[in-house]
């Protein structure tokens, strides 16, 4: 799980985490990716302004709550990784 505190939210801090992740997926040869964020999370656009992709969704026991959680990804992290650049 990648969270970000408020407080720091806008800084680049999320962003440069999930860029440090695709770019040691691609020197694995990986060049896919997805993740899970809770449909509550009033952050979910960050992932669509990287250009992920909406997957599904399914649901997701948070010790005893039920929730739901959202799959996004990259077919290919290209697209995500043009973003680290910028």
């Amino acid at each position: 799980m990648i969270s970000v505190l408020p407080s720091y939210q806008g800084r680049g801090i999320g962003k440069t985490l999930l860029c440090y992740i695709a770019e040691r997926l691609e020197e694995d040869n990986l060049h896919s990716l997805w993740l899970e964020v809770l449909a509550v999370n009033p952050n979910r656009d960050f992932y669509e302004h990287l250009d992920a992709k909406y997957v599904t969704e399914h649901p997701y026991d948070w010790v005893g709550v039920a929730l739901t959680a959202c799959v996004y990804g990259w077919l290919d992290t290209q697209r995500l990784l043009s973003h680290c650049k910028s």
